[in-house]
């Protein structure tokens, strides 16, 4: 690989890396003076983001292998993301509650995030559409740049691709950096393990995230 190529390669990363900084940055503004529409700001920003970085990729990236879209190995594969949709949101909560434990805070139950909460239909697409380009940046584009054009080692992909998507929501805290870092390691094996199709971890991811918007319609769960 030439420098030019691996230095382009490496300004990719860095642009990819943290997409949602300049939109969480803004929004304790848009929420201060837009409201209920600041957070379906934020998500707006979001996607546009990922996706102007995606369209990027696809241009830049000289004749990617893996950035197409294909089926997974087996049929199996569907069931296990529709399952790990409700089955990720027990393993963040679970393993939020662990840390809570271990600073001597007592968990009664578990609440949705106030941005989730009500969430109208256009935040709802949002969240999808969000959760759509997460995976492709994180698994797909970074599996190309990682792997197939600077050559280094699966599992550096898996540990930076969980990383990077976990400190995406730092924002949020230190707790949920670590669900999220549990999180991506998972959804960045699903990716793998299924043949390097985006279709699994976007399909449970999406669920995902489906599942909490239903749950936020209620407020809270105790």
């Amino acid at each position: 690989m030439s420098i030019h190529i691996l230095c382009l390669n490496i300004l990719l990363l860095t642009a990819t890396c943290y997409p949602t900084a300049i939109p969480q940055i803004m929004l304790p503004y848009l929420v201060r003076y837009a409201g209920k529409k600041g957070n379906a700001i934020y998500l707006c920003m979001c996607n546009i983001l990922y996706a102007v970085l995606c369209v990027i990729t696809l241009v830049v990236l000289e004749e990617p292998s893996s950035l197409h879209i294909k089926a997974p190995i087996a049929i199996w594969w569907y069931f296990i993301a529709v399952g790990a949709g409700i089955g990720l949101i027990l393993l963040e909560f679970f393993l939020g509650k662990m840390i809570m434990f271990l600073q001597g805070i007592k968990v009664k139950g578990f609440s949705i995030n106030s941005g989730w909460q009500n969430a109208s239909i256009f935040v709802f697409v949002c969240t999808v559409v969000l959760a759509v380009l997460e995976e492709v940046n994180f698994r797909m584009v970074w599996y190309e740049v990682l792997v197939e054009q600077i050559g280094l080692p699966v599992y550096v992909f898996i540990l930076f691709s969980a990383v990077f998507y976990a400190v995406n929501h730092l924002y949020y805290g230190v707790i949920t950096f670590l669900q999220k870092f549990v999180t991506g390691i998972i959804l960045t094996l699903f990716y793998i393990f299924s043949g390097q199709t985006i279709i699994i971890p976007v399909l449970a991811h999406v669920l995902q995230n489906i599942v909490i918007l239903i749950l936020g319609r209620s407020r809270s769960v105790e």
